[in-house]
């Protein structure tokens, strides 16, 4: 369960939504390296968590590597945002 409001963020994921929805986000995420990389390009992720998901093999262990980087309100709020305009019917099942 996602929840949203607008007073100064216009995203902003409760803390512990990510959590509630991990095996949701292992199993559905299928294009992990677009978010990734666009992560990566909003300096959310450092370059060596990068590489870590870049070498994963599976598309379920890249997701549990950039799990791993969902570690504050402000990235789980731009992995959400990126991830709706990459993989939008993902986000409409949570």
């Amino acid at each position: 369960q996602i929840h949203r409001h607008t007073a100064g963020n216009p995203l902003t994921l409760k803390t512990d939504s990510i959590h509630l929805t991990l095996q949701i986000l292992i199993q559905s995420i299928t294009l992990v390296m677009p978010v990734a990389d666009e992560m990566r390009q909003q300096d959310m992720i450092h370059p060596e968590m990068y590489n870590r998901i870049h070498a994963a093999r599976t598309s379920q262990d890249k997701m549990r590597e950039l799990y791993k980087a969902l570690t504050t309100t402000k990235v789980k709020s731009a992995f959400y945002r990126i991830l709706q305009e990459i993989q939008p019917p993902t986000c409409e099942s949570m």
